[in-house]
């Protein structure tokens, strides 16, 4: 193919494309245009129309649409992608970090590190401030508790609702350890109260395989 040397600038005295095929007014012309012997493979063109870009395809008979949206704000994303950095109004599909703040979020997502009005999925660490916690939930910081079928389990609570008497069921090196029933929507729940010979605990425990007490569910204590 032969090439033409012109090192100098050109300057424009048309207000339109130097290609006269590089810009279509409808789509009706561009589809038109795939009969043209003259078209390329790779040839990029603007739909008026549809306000658009295209790319002919290698087999010079589709066209393919270059990007899409107007600007950093969407009103809609699809696709995935590993990092957003723009407002959306919806995002359909997941992410694995969100750095925002959201009113409404109904995906997964393996870091939640703001706070939310609403979440309706699960997660695997919560480290702020929810006003809805549909599963239980154990917080882990100022107050040690867990949360079962709508009811705050603390140490008073387990210690004054039970469903039948509390019998001692094994004594060990270190104290003693108690059987408490409780009644639940499913089933009666079973947790071990473990009370220190010299005072140092009393605490509820979710399993006990004697002697060894796990699954720490409350501990007696006073928070100032």
């Amino acid at each position: 193919m032969a090439s033409l040397l012109f090192p100098l600038q050109f300057e424009r005295q048309y207000s339109g494309p130097l290609d006269q095929d590089q810009v279509f007014t409808n789509t009706s012309d561009r589809l038109t245009y795939l009969t043209n012997p003259l078209r390329y493979a790779g040839q990029i063109v603007s739909d008026l129309q549809t306000q658009k870009i295209y790319q002919l395809n290698t087999a010079k008979d589709t066209w393919i649409e270059i990007g899409s949206g107007s600007g950093s704000t969407d009103t809609e994303v699809r696709s995935l992608t590993s990092n957003w950095n723009s407002t959306y109004s919806t995002v359909s599909s997941l992410s694995s970090n969100w750095d925002s703040t959201y009113t409404n979020v109904q995906s997964n997502s393996a870091n939640w590190q703001t706070a939310y009005a609403y979440v309706s999925a699960n997660s695997v660490n919560l480290t702020a401030t929810n006003i809805f916690v549909t599963n239980d939930l154990t917080v882990t910081d100022t107050v040690s508790a867990k949360y079962f079928q709508g009811t705050l389990i603390d140490w008073m609570t387990l210690v004054r609702g039970y469903k039948t008497t509390p019998t001692l069921l094994a004594t060990i090196g270190t104290g003693e350890v108690y059987t408490y029933v409780y009644a639940t929507t499913a089933s009666d729940r079973t947790y071990y109260r473990y009370i220190a010979t010299n005072g140092s605990e009393d605490s509820f425990y979710g399993n006990f395989t004697n002697p060894t007490l796990s699954n720490l569910i409350t501990t007696k204590k006073i928070i100032l």
